[in-house]
């Protein structure tokens, strides 16, 4: 069940990696569209919760982030034809990788137990019973 839950995971970044890309340049006549940026936060937020859920691993949660940025590393690099999707001049696709890299940041940091509240309202050496 873990194996399949993170090959569908992994599967899901893909696809939403792809989605993103091609979501990228989208424009409303003389006016790029930030609807890619906001997919990359909500399908990573999904698969982050999704994969921990699945899988029950802390580390294997972030996997499906290793896919999603793999595949838009190599969206921004031309292909041997010169086809680009992710194009540098494109405020839109840089916004694309900078939000889902931030959103598995985040995760990575909350999934890690570093981001958690401490007992005794944050004290390192808490007061003494009474």
């Amino acid at each position: 069940m873990t194996v399949a839950g993170l090959a569908v995971c992994v599967a899901g970044a893909v696809l939403g990696a792809v989605l993103c890309a091609l979501y990228a340049p989208a424009y409303v006549r003389t006016v790029r569209l930030p609807v890619s940026p906001i997919l990359a936060i909500g399908v990573n937020l999904l698969l982050i919760r999704f994969t921990h859920r699945v899988t029950r691993s802390r580390r294997l949660a972030l996997l499906p982030g290793l896919a999603w940025m793999g595949l838009m590393i190599l969206a921004a690099g031309r292909t041997s034809e010169g086809d680009l999707l992710l194009a540098s001049n494109n405020w839109v696709g840089l916004a694309t990788i900078a939000a889902g890299v931030l959103t598995y940041t985040i995760a990575a940091f909350r999934l890690s137990g570093l981001g958690a509240p401490r007992p005794h309202g944050g004290l390192a050496n808490p007061p003494p019973e009474r």
